[in-house]
């Protein structure tokens, strides 16, 4: 992992007195590439690295919340909002937002150009899940770097592993359950949630809600591609 948050000195004082103080609410909100493993192994790691790269661009590109950046994982971007958290019609906005971008940004290597890295050409087969949780959030300095620290952090990581069924969704965990059952947005209804609960060692149960993020798929599938920018593609 990667922290991104700079401090400006482990040396402030101020720093000290509040590096371990944590906020009533804070959000976090955690979109994961999945199929990462498989093809990674699957493709040429000059041609792999790039896709996965420019993915996780698009996702940061589409975080119009201006949603803080903790880590960037191998196939996730940990997002954060300290002490501040946006109603759910607007997280959903957003997922929703970081979901068709990913998909309409995935289409254009499967249907335009030849790769040229050399590798046999290989489908990109990935989709995207996004976590939403709020919890109390506090911080820790390591040398230059501040990190969000606490247990609803750890929740959050272990919600990544659940036991929805679906290969695309937005799971929303109790933290919102009252926002959730009056969901009718952005193609979300309270309807479309599914309650369901995941039983972790040491944490204990977790329950939460989860939508299908599929029925998005229809409107990317009928937008209009723009020109690849990955290197190792060339337009015909």
């Amino acid at each position: 992992m990667l922290a991104l948050e700079r401090i400006a000195s482990v040396n402030d004082p101020s720093l000290h007195e509040n590096r371990f103080a944590e906020s009533e609410s804070s959000l976090i909100f955690i979109p994961d590439i999945t199929g990462f493993t498989r093809f990674v192994q699957c493709t040429d790691v000059r041609h792999s690295q790039h896709v996965i790269s420019e993915l996780l661009e698009i996702l940061i590109d589409a975080n119009h919340l201006g949603l803080d950046i903790s880590e960037l994982e191998g196939d996730a971007v940990l997002f954060y909002k300290y002490a501040e958290v946006p109603s759910l019609d607007l997280l959903l906005l957003q997922a929703k937002q970081m979901f068709e971008n990913f998909h309409h940004h995935l289409k254009k290597y499967n249907t335009e150009g030849a790769c040229h890295c050399g590798s046999k050409k290989t489908p990109v087969d990935l989709s995207l899940k996004i976590i939403i949780h709020r919890g109390r959030l506090g911080f820790t300095n390591v040398k230059q770097y501040r990190k969000p620290h606490g247990f609803d952090m750890i929740v959050a990581h272990k919600l990544l592993k659940n036991a929805v069924e679906e290969k695309e969704y937005v799971l929303v965990t109790d933290s919102f359950s009252d926002e959730v059952s009056a969901i009718d947005s952005h193609g979300f209804k309270a309807d479309d949630f599914r309650m369901d609960k995941t039983f972790y060692k040491n944490i204990g149960e977790v329950s939460y809600s989860y939508a299908s993020l599929s029925p998005l798929l229809g409107s990317i599938n009928r937008q209009e591609l723009v020109p690849c920018r990955c290197p190792m593609y060339v337009s015909r």
